[in-house]
C-alpha cells in the first residue's frame, strides 16, 4: 500500500472518526484492513470479501465505503449467531462515505 494512502484527507477523517467514536487515546495502535474487490461475470454472485458469517477476533470495528465502481448492492449485516438467523443490524448497503461501527467481540458479521 502506498504511503500516500495515509496522507489522504478522507482516510485521515475516517481514522479520526473511528478514534473519536470509541474514545481511543492518542497513539493507540489500530489494525487497518483495506480491501479492493473486482467483480466479474465469474464471481458476481459471490461474497466480495470471500468470507461467510464470521468474527474477526478484534474488539471494535468500523467499516466504511470509500468508493464503489460497477457494484450494486454489496450488503453488510451482523448477527447474534453463526447461522445468520438473528440479525443485529442489516442487511445494509453502504454508500460512499458512510460508516458502520460495531463491537466485533459481541456479534458475527458478513460482508
Amino acid at each position: 500500500m502506498p504511503e500516500t494512502f495515509f496522507e489522504d484527507p478522507n482516510v485521515l477523517k475516517l481514522l479520526n472518526k473511528f478514534a473519536k467514536f470509541y474514545g481511543l487515546p492518542d497513539g493507540q495502535i489500530m489494525l487497518l484492513f483495506v480491501q479492493t474487490s473486482i467483480v466479474t461475470h465469474q464471481n458476481e454472485d459471490m461474497c466480495t470479501t470471500g468470507e461467510a458469517i464470521h468474527c474477526d477476533g478484534v474488539d471494535i470495528c468500523m467499516m466504511s465505503l470509500l468508493r464503489r465502481d460497477n457494484i450494486a448492492g454489496a450488503r453488510n449485516a451482523a448477527f447474534d449467531d453463526i447461522q445468520g438467523e438473528r440479525a443485529c443490524f442489516g442487511p445494509h448497503v453502504l454508500q460512499p462515505g458512510e460508516c458502520l461501527f460495531w463491537r466485533n467481540n459481541c456479534v458475527m458479521s458478513s460482508g
